[in-house]
């Protein structure tokens, strides 16, 4: 079993010291002046793939990878009595490492906002902070093509005595609370009005959370939303809010590792992984023990 390391950096600035990466040697192999550009190409290429070979990570020298981690986020992931990383994140993380001997998995703690500008900077290796996927972040990060969770979502509405209980009840110039540009669900309901040319809803982008969307659906500016299920009572008990979801499942949006854009490989690798423990049924097992239930499949995409 792998031993497995643990580094805490509350800012960015501490993450930006971290060093353990493992860098790529070089090799110098030059071709006979005498020999053709075919061969020297050749020659070129077959220097290239064994410096490649060399520098590989293997299982008796494995690299070192630095994952960003929530620390503070139960049952997510946290730090635990003992010091050490614990939560669903972090345990299915030690799962994926045991399953790529080259590799030894490190975490560190770093703000979103921080941990994908250390991406970008090439601080950290990866990032694990539960990242829905949007067209900008596809630009910037590499994503695995597996996801390994999935907040499935539901029409939510405020009060019992709301006349909005499905889709179909919507109107022309609903008001429609989207939290962020550009996450989830903005994109469903862009895509909702682009279907709905005559019946449009008003999508109003409120930031500032829980605290300022409440008094606004409270007294009429908005009126419905879409909102993770199982989160609901959460809500309403942290707020004292009155929030109902109403209907089927509208939409689901799945979690995935981040990488920076070069790291193909280590994705590649990671991605393996996380197929062969999906298939296993580990990642829905992790699930019910860390959730209560198993939130590993997206309905949507496994029809």
């Amino acid at each position: 079993m792998k031993k497995y390391s643990y580094k805490f950096a509350l800012i960015l600035a501490v993450v930006v010291t971290t060093s353990g990466f493992a860098g790529c040697g070089s090799s110098t192999n030059t071709a006979s002046s005498s020999g053709s550009r075919e061969t020297k190409e050749e020659a070129a290429s077959s220097s290239a793939s064994s410096a490649s070979d060399l520098n590989a990570p293997t299982a008796e020298n494995p690299r070192k990878i630095l994952i960003s981690v929530n620390s503070d986020s139960n049952p997510d992931s946290y730090i635990g009595e003992n010091g050490e990383y614990t939560g669903f994140e972090p345990e299915m993380l030690k799962a994926i490492d045991e399953l790529l001997p080259e590799y030894e998995f490190e975490y560190t703690t770093i703000s979103s906002t921080d941990a994908l500008l250390a991406l970008e900077t090439d601080k950290i290796d990866a990032s694990l902070q539960r990242w829905e996927e949007n067209e900008e972040r596809r630009k910037k990060y590499l994503f695995t093509n597996e996801y390994y969770l999935t907040y499935s979502q539901n029409l939510t509405v405020y009060g019992a005595d709301s006349a909005i209980q499905s889709l179909d009840d919507l109107k022309e110039g609903t008001k429609i609370w989207v939290k962020a540009a550009g996450g989830s669900d903005d994109y469903f309901w862009q895509t909702y009005n682009a279907e709905h040319p005559d019946a449009q809803v008003e999508l109003i982008y409120v930031t500032g959370g829980y605290s300022v969307a409440i008094p606004m659906f409270q007294n009429g500016e908005l009126e419905a939303c879409t909102m993770v299920q199982r989160n609901v009572d959460r809500i309403n008990q942290n707020y004292g809010s009155e929030f109902t979801t109403v209907g089927d499942t509208i939409m689901a949006s799945d979690c995935y590792i981040l990488f920076n854009l070069d790291e193909t490989t280590l994705r590649d690798r990671v991605d393996e992984a996380l197929a062969q423990l999906r298939k296993e049924g580990k990642l829905s097992e992790l699930s019910i023990e860390w959730y209560g239930e198993d939130y590993t499949v997206d309905e949507f995409k496994e029809k």
